[in-house]
């Protein structure tokens, strides 16, 4: 009889991480996670979608580089582009700086007026509605550390590895029309 079912994620990590598989099929699994996160159906390049949890498994180090001929499947083909990502798995870089620009003009909670990494801009103000943190449900008294979490998911890298410049439990304020600028591939925006 078959044990309890395990969560996606659990079971992607066990196959990573069970060393009496074969490196190959291990290997197999791993190019299938990154091609889901980082191509489309028919093989081109895309803005990453992953869930923290999942980044961290396939940014684990010892993972990556025990499978790198994997990886490299898939993620040869976004090295000519890689300035366009917060972060891919193998980078040698083991952190992500986070810059958050702050208004403390005497209320309680400072207002949020950007987020840097590697002095390019991940936040602009009058962004698209669509793109407006208050639009994904993001609001004024968020902590650091959510919003670590959101952009985590949102530039698919393992929250760990984003390393703020401000206390992980300070609260801010969002402004109304502060949102995402447009990134990923064909985009033009350099993120590192």
């Amino acid at each position: 009889m078959p044990g309890p079912a395990r969560e996606p994620l659990e079971f992607v990590q066990s196959i990573l991480e069970n060393q009496e598989l074969s490196k190959e099929t291990r290997g197999a699994v791993l190019v299938g996670v990154l091609a889901e996160i980082y191509l489309t159906e028919n093989g081109e390049l895309k803005k990453p979608v992953a869930v923290p949890e999942l980044s961290a498994i396939v940014f684990h180090r010892k993972t990556a580089a025990e499978l790198q001929a994997a990886c490299d499947a898939v993620l040869g083909r976004l090295q000519p582009q890689r300035s366009k990502y917060l972060g891919l798995p193998l980078d040698v870089a083991v952190t992500i700086p986070i810059s958050f620009a702050l208004e403390r003009d005497g209320s309680d909670l400072p207002l949020l007026r950007g987020i840097s990494s590697h002095e390019h801009d991940l936040l602009e103000e009058a962004a698209p509605r669509s793109r407006r943190l208050s639009h994904v449900g993001l609001r004024s008294g968020i902590s650091v550390q959510e919003l670590l979490y959101f952009l985590s998911k949102e530039f698919a890298v393992p929250v760990d590895l984003l390393k703020p410049d401000e206390p992980s439990g300070t609260k801010l304020q969002i402004m109304d029309d502060i949102g995402l600028r447009r990134w990923g591939p064909g985009t033009g925006l350099d993120l590192r």
